[in-house]
């Protein structure tokens, strides 16, 4: 029977002192990580909600009949989002089959482009876009969300209402 070979620092093998330390520096940057990049989805997903709950209301004032401006489309700004940062697309259609909702394109700071603003009339078919940019500060979330690491996603919305006659 072969005995196992003694251990060269039995003193160190028995000296626990800083492994505390030495298993939050390895541990330390990947919770860090995790958390901040759970934090910035979270904001991100508030993003997506806001924009969302902005084109229904949105698109319930122009089915009223009560939009003259782009202003008029966001008279209750969730929190953190400012009417400024949206880009808003309105467009005006006589029947159903004849809507066309183009690509959303960007220009190179990543702003959405191409959109405009047809007051709606009576009785007619109305496609209300909003988006807007959001670039992610952790290092792995562009990764994640499949986008070169420099760049921005958009957070956008669409709805179709047909306004009162």
């Amino acid at each position: 029977m072969k005995r196992a070979l003694p251990f060269p620092f039995p003193k160190v093998r028995r000296d626990r002192r800083g492994s505390a330390a030495l298993e939050f520096a390895i541990l330390g940057p990947i919770f860090f990580l995790l958390s901040f990049g759970l934090l910035e989805l979270c904001l991100f997903q508030l993003r997506l909600q806001s924009v969302d709950q902005m084109i229904v209301q949105g698109a319930s004032r122009a089915q009223l009949g009560q939009i003259e401006d782009v202003s008029d489309l966001c008279p209750n700004t969730p929190v953190l989002l400012s009417c400024a940062d949206i880009r808003w697309d309105l467009r005006t259609y006589t029947s159903l089959k004849d809507i066309k909702a183009p690509p959303i394109k960007t220009d190179d700071n990543g702003d959405p482009t191409g959109f405009r603003f047809e007051r709606p009339g009576p009785g007619e078919y109305v496609v209300l876009r909003a988006a807007t940019k959001h670039t992610f500060i952790t290092p792995m979330m562009p990764t994640l969300a499949g986008v070169p690491r420099d760049t921005s996603v958009l957070a956008n919305g669409i709805a179709v209402v047909q306004t009162e006659q």
